[in-house]
């Protein structure tokens, strides 16, 4: 078995690192696209039910939508930024400080974040999940 896997749709790339006893997962978003995470999951030979922890880099919803259903269906810890918390548990995506990858994408953000908001399921946190601050947390050891 290989140590790791890439997901991807639309346009964004998931991954899967093999820890003790199943996956670190980085990232899992796009609101109404459990069914597909799980699809290719399953095309890689795997189960949502390896991932053990689940690493979000940020709040936004094509980052951080479907980890409460994963939450739902595993018993996952997640890795996350203190400031990133009071956004996951409403469940939105906060798009003020936001910038783009790309000048038309920024753009368009600008233009229509007024109007759109974008939610997700709200994340429920336990006291298991590690909640970093600004010190160094060693993954690995958690892993």
């Amino acid at each position: 078995m290989t140590d790791h896997h890439t997901v991807s749709f639309n346009c964004t790339n998931y991954y899967l690192l093999e820890c003790k006893g199943g996956f670190l997962l980085i990232d899992a978003g796009w609101v109404g696209q459990y069914e597909t995470f799980k699809r290719k999951l399953t095309n890689l030979g795997l189960d949502v039910r390896f991932i053990r922890f689940v690493l979000v880099t940020h709040h936004h919803h094509d980052h951080a939508a479907l980890i409460q259903r994963i939450r739902n269906d595993t018993n996952c810890r997640l890795i996350v930024h203190k400031d990133e918390v009071g956004y996951m548990k409403d469940g939105i995506t906060h798009t003020a400080d936001t910038r783009q990858f790309n000048v038309w994408l920024n753009l368009l953000d600008k233009v229509v974040s007024p109007f759109v908001k974008y939610r997700y399921e709200p994340i429920e946190f336990t006291k298991d999940d590690v909640i970093v601050g600004t010190d160094d947390v060693d993954i690995s050891a958690l892993t």
